[in-house]
């Protein structure tokens, strides 16, 4: 764009139409500017096109940086672990809400079943289900973080099934914990906020008690010993996590 030096004096029309601009715009709070602009932003991001997945980053309230790093991620039609640990955990939350959003519609399709299958990565899988789990979003982001420092399969399964279970055990029953789970995704009605200090503190217990019996299988102690270990880490995750944002609900 050219730009130039325009030194002739202000015409009668272009004072006029300056006062009238002014005299509009007087009326407007520095607030309402503000929101005005955020909402101008909001409405550049939608020209980023995220192919299938437009409809559901919708809800999402992408910026337009955010959009295109989306679509850089996506076009490829692969995700990757190095990918996810680039983004920012907010970032984390709306991707991964995306494709769930997409997979909940039956929209299935070769990402989503790269991420959600065993052809895929599997880490990427449970890195996303993890993101996903709930609506608590510390309670969440504490089982990705967990799922994105296991590399081994067998573990991250071990430490998944056992939440799932403790989650079940403790708010429902393996009957009705998919249609519990569904509804804590869309509400979030159960406080999860101490939930992996209680359970470390429950098979604390559990092991203390087994370590007592005489009769006890040593295999038995080595799988309420890795149960601890497992919460342990949880909690320490959680607890740095409260830390960082500042709340320190955790403790209370």
């Amino acid at each position: 764009m050219q730009i130039t030096n325009n030194t002739q004096p202000t015409s009668y029309n272009e004072t006029s139409n300056a006062n009238t601009r002014e005299t509009t715009n007087s009326g407007i709070s520095f607030q309402e500017l503000l929101e005005s602009n955020e909402n101008q932003e909001t409405s550049e991001s939608s020209s980023v096109d995220l192919g299938v997945y437009t409809k559901y980053a919708a809800s999402y309230n992408l910026t337009q940086e955010e959009a295109q790093t989306f679509k850089n991620i996506l076009e490829d039609e692969k995700l990757t672990v190095e990918e996810l640990n680039n983004l920012p955990y907010e970032q984390v939350e709306k991707i991964a809400g995306i494709l769930n959003d997409r997979l909940q519609a039956g929209e299935d399709n070769s990402l989503v079943s790269y991420i959600k299958t065993f052809g895929g990565d599997q880490q990427v899988a449970d890195m996303i289900n993890a993101a996903t789990l709930t609506k608590d979003n510390s309670f969440n982001q504490s089982l990705y973080t967990a799922m994105g420092k296991t590399s081994d399969f067998i573990e991250r399964s071990n430490i998944f099934s056992q939440v799932r279970s403790d989650l079940a055990k403790t708010f429902t029953s393996d009957d009705n914990y998919i249609q519990w789970l569904v509804e804590e995704r869309t509400n979030g009605n159960t406080d999860l906020s101490n939930f992996f200090e209680k359970m470390f503190q429950k098979h604390s217990e559990n092991l203390e008690n087994a370590l007592k019996n005489p009769n006890i299988l040593q295999e038995a102690i080595k799988q309420y010993e890795e149960k601890v270990e497992q919460y342990n880490n949880l909690s320490t995750i959680y607890s740095n996590i409260l830390n960082a944002s500042g709340d320190n609900s955790f403790y209370a």
